[in-house]
Order: C-alpha cells, then sequence, then structure tokens
C-alpha cells in the first residue's frame, strides 16, 4: 500500500482537489489529509463536501 501526504488548503481547496487527483493518477492508494489548526467550524463536513465529493463527481464526469 502506498501512503501520500498531502497538505490542505481551506481557502484554495482546489489545489487540493488537484493534488489528490494527481496522487490518485500517480498510483497511491492511500492518501492521508494534512489539515493544519486552526480548524474551521465542522472541518470534518468541509472536508468530505469540499475535497472527497467534489473530487468523486469530477472523476466520474472524466470517465
Amino acid at each position: 500500500m502506498f501512503d501520500h501526504l498531502l497538505p490542505v488548503s481551506y481557502d484554495q481547496p482546489d489545489m487540493t482537489r488537484e493534488a489528490i487527483g494527481e496522487a490518485l493518477d500517480a498510483g497511491f492508494t492511500h492518501i492521508v489529509l494534512g489539515l493544519s489548526a486552526p480548524y474551521p467550524d465542522n472541518v470534518a463536513r468541509w472536508v468530505t463536501d469540499q475535497l472527497i465529493t467534489k473530487n468523486r463527481q469530477k472523476e466520474k464526469s472524466v470517465s
């Protein structure tokens, strides 16, 4: 299993989504998102909505 740590940008989620896509394309199968403090309110929901869900929607539209 390959692990890859990606820093998360709260201000520029597009950059983080792009980095996730690049890591997946490079063959990484396990991505660790590095969240920095201070954490925004409801950070887990934000990560799900802004990074995971939108990244999956992008993958579906490309394929």
